[in-house]
């Protein structure tokens, strides 16, 4: 118990920073200006609360449908009607994988126009691959004696899937999301490229103006987002990881 709460609470203290960061950072551009020796004058007037809104925005909602999609193809994937198909949805996620980025945006823009939505498509697509892979993985490596054992205990497809399978390959799972929202996270800023707002504006503005600042302002952001996002998906991971083998043994011999 004591280590969870120690777990939970590294994570609000990081979530704490991340508000006060956010929220405080132009009280600190003054003493940055002067650090790097330049000038207030370089400062353009950009939202930090603002911008990450509008990443987090594009990162929700990219991330969201990826996890939907990855999902359901992961689990279809696993099922002997889906196992025709396998082959056809692993070439197409990976193909996913490789178009470059920024391909995939210029593409979207001719269809939705500028903004967000060229980049929340682009990401969905780039995170389906992890998920779905850990998806078929955290299936395939339950043992199949605990399947067996399973149906033998006269349990039908759908109590097996609730019961056995899912507890066990949540994990998994799990750790597939965790690499997703990551890339997520870090690409969200390409958002910008298309209109989109977004983290990118700063990182972005200081190419042209080689602003220190405003890589400080976009990239101390962007880092704290990960980390918390990454510390709450392992946190449940490890906890669905022991409520998995607990609920395997209550059904396997309960």
């Amino acid at each position: 118990m004591k280590k969870i709460i120690k777990q939970w609470m590294s994570v609000f203290f990081l979530i704490v920073v991340f508000i006060v960061f956010v929220l405080n950072f132009d009280k600190m551009k003054p003493a940055l200006y002067d650090f790097f020796g330049m000038s207030m004058s370089m400062d353009t007037r950009h939202s930090l609360p603002k911008l990450t809104w509008e990443h987090l925005q594009v990162v929700f909602y990219s991330s969201f449908f990826s996890v939907i999609i990855g999902i359901l193809l992961g689990i279809y994937s696993t099922t002997e009607a889906g196992k025709e198909l396998r082959g056809i949805f692993e070439k197409v996620t990976y193909l996913g994988q490789m178009i470059p980025t920024i391909a995939i945006l210029t593409f979207m823009v001719s269809f939705t126009g500028f903004g967000a939505k060229p980049a929340i498509v682009a990401l969905i697509i780039f995170g389906i691959l992890p998920i779905y892979v850990s998806t078929v993985s955290g299936i395939e490596t339950i043992p199949g004696d605990i399947i067996e054992v399973a149906e033998g205990i006269g349990m039908n497809t759908y109590q097996k899937f609730k019961n056995v399978i899912l507890p066990m390959a949540l994990p998994v799972i799990i750790s597939g999301l965790r690499t997703a929202l990551i890339i997520n996270i870090s690409a969200a800023t390409l958002s910008y490229t298309v209109g989109g707002g977004g983290l990118g504006v700063l990182l972005f503005s200081s190419l042209k103006s080689r602003n220190n600042v405003f890589i400080l302002e976009g990239t101390v952001t962007i880092c704290l987002l990960a980390v918390i996002v990454d510390r709450v998906l392992k946190n449940i991971e490890e906890a669905l990881s022991v409520y998995g083998t607990l609920q395997t043994k209550e059904n396997r011999y309960g």
